[in-house]
């Protein structure tokens, strides 16, 4: 039996129970939250959660222990599912669709930044709220897991059938991408208004990230939900270019038609005729052109320029990756794609243009002994796309013209059977991480520090505190497979007693804070600091957290 046989087999005998969750409603009779009993083993995921604040994730009121389960008081979410919309509605016009994507990738590029990531494992239209506030949320965590760096498989099974990623029953441990491929199967059903089966083709622009979504191999799928919102936006932009271009086409073709109208009524000889009323003299006919009005923030030009590629931990992206199981004798064409980041300060415009890039084949290196290098051609790199007929080592170059600036430069591109990608590993030469840190500077990312930004004290005790930062791990541009984790050195900083409380200023010292502990024995305003040193880069900032006295 084939893999896929072997899934959709999985899916068939997949079956989903749950006990009810109970409502808590206000004063009002309305509902405000949701209480529901699940896993033990879901304590790391709830954890995380409670810290994120996000208009497109419920939030997680209270997190408790009873009688071996989980207890989970959540936000209630007031709005209609996508289940709903699609039952009452059907399918979706790419408008609606793409507005609900963007929604869903944010929330993913939420869970999958984690520290470790945070894999839904069950994307699905039950799962997808539309709030009356017109935002998308993504609910239901039940299934989720964090992601293991050794684990091989999953330890459980868990998904929908239908819209559960292959690698979700067995062949590998999930990763982000398995939370991609349920997305591209969401995006079909929305737009559709059918369930997805394996290959289908989709109507609309949405066709091409429907496909690299849905692809049964992890590896040719999306790496992240960022990448995805990339190629998601390409599109919407596309279309805003397109209308401008038909509304300024109209609109020009309507001016010409009035001069053109003018013009010949203003040079045609006037006739008198009993129906006509000869112009009085002082009140002559004039022509009064109409200037047309456009709005300040959709007639700024883009003048954003592109990071250089050179640049010290460059945020560029390069597709594809490395290939460690190539099979001699196979033909492979690929995607060529990279991207340099944008700089936008400075830039006013509404849409910003994107870069086009032109790719050639600079020069090929064997690798071990299985390569000749017969088949390298010239057409090896067409447009776009790399046609890979054997290993070795595929140097890239690229070049673009954005706004009048020229960028360039080069890649190298491994391609390895599976027994040179062993022999590799063997030998030691372990491709070092190269991957850039974001750290969290603006109170608004508070929900990536710990200990939560307000913590009740009770009266008379002392909390342990651990403290931790957790920033967004770049790794588009690393080729290592194993990343490094930054360590960080904490400090404390300043405490500020509440007011009528200044007395309790000198009970607080610098020695409250040891290691990544801190001991918290007043309440008060606290500040802390962190220091890093992640791949040369240092990096230094506080933050601050509030203590109350529980009631």
């Amino acid at each position: 039996m084939s893999k896929a046989d072997a899934f959709q087999a999985w899916c068939r005998e997949q079956t989903q129970t749950a006990l009810a969750p109970q409502f808590l409603y206000d004063e009002e009779h309305r509902v405000t939250g949701i209480v529901k009993r699940v896993s033990l083993s879901l304590v790391p995921v709830y954890e995380v959660l409670r810290q994120i604040e996000s208009p497109v994730l419920p939030r997680i009121l209270d997190i408790r222990e009873q009688e071996g389960a989980l207890l989970i008081t959540e936000e209630y979410i007031e709005g209609k599912s996508l289940r709903y919309l699609l039952d009452e509605e059907g399918a979706q016009d790419d408008a609606f669709v793409i507005r609900a994507a963007k929604d869903i990738l944010e929330a993913l590029s939420i869970l999958h930044n984690r520290i470790p990531p945070i894999i839904h494992r069950d994307i699905k239209p039950e799962n997808i709220i539309l709030r009356d506030n017109g935002r998308f949320v993504l609910i239901d965590f039940d299934a989720a897991r964090g992601y293991s760096e050794v684990a091989q498989t999953d330890t459980v099974n868990l998904g929908t059938h239908g819209y559960a990623a292959p690698e979700q029953y067995g062949f590998a441990q999930t990763d982000a991408r398995a939370d991609i491929y349920s997305f591209g199967i969401l995006l079909y059903e929305l737009r559709m208004g059918k369930p997805y089966s394996l290959g289908a083709a989709c109507d609309g622009s949405l066709e091409k990230i429907i496909r690299r979504c849905t692809q049964f191999e992890a590896k040719n799928r999306y790496r992240s939900a960022k990448e995805a919102d990339i190629a998601l936006g390409k599109i919407g932009k596309r279309k805003l270019r397109m209308v401008r271009a038909l509304v300024a086409g109209t609109v020009g073709v309507a001016a010409l038609c009035v001069v053109f109208f003018l013009l010949h009524k203003l040079s045609a000889p006037f006739r008198w005729g009993t129906d006509a009323i000869a112009p009085t003299p002082s009140a002559p006919v004039q022509a009064v052109a109409q200037p047309l009005v456009i709005s300040s923030e959709e007639g700024i030009p883009c003048t954003c320029i592109l990071e250089d590629p050179a640049a010290k931990n460059s945020g560029a992206i390069y597709l594809p990756e490395n290939i460690y199981d190539f099979v001699p004798g196979e033909t492979r064409v690929l995607m060529l794609d990279f991207r340099l980041p944008r700089i936008e300060s400075g830039c006013e415009a509404e849409a910003h243009d994107e870069p086009e890039y032109t790719y050639f084949l600079r020069d090929w290196r064997p690798m071990g002994t299985n390569a000749g290098g017969d088949t390298i051609t010239e057409d090896t790199v067409t447009g776009n796309t790399l046609t890979i007929r054997e290993p070795g080592q595929y140097r890239i170059a690229f070049h673009t013209k954005y706004h009048g600036q020229g960028y360039g430069g080069n890649y190298a591109l491994d391609v390895l059977t599976e027994s040179d990608g062993m022999q590799f590993a063997a030998s030691g030469a372990i491709i070092p991480c190269t991957c850039t840190l974001e750290h969290p500077l603006t109170p608004e990312e508070r929900t990536r520090y710990l200990p939560e930004s307000m913590i009740a004290l009770p009266h008379g005790e002392t909390l342990v505190k651990t403290l931790e930062v957790r920033p967004i791990r770049n790794a588009d541009n690393c080729k290592a497979e194993v990343h490094d984790e930054p360590q960080y050195t904490f400090s404390f900083d300043q405490y500020v007693p509440p007011a009528g409380q200044e007395e309790l200023a000198g009970t607080i010292g610098a020695d409250i804070v040891q290691g990544d502990q801190i001991a918290i024995s007043a309440p008060g305003k606290y500040y802390v600091w962190f220091e890093t040193k992640y791949h040369g880069e240092g990096f230094r900032a506080g933050y601050t957290f509030w203590v109350d006295d529980a009631p």
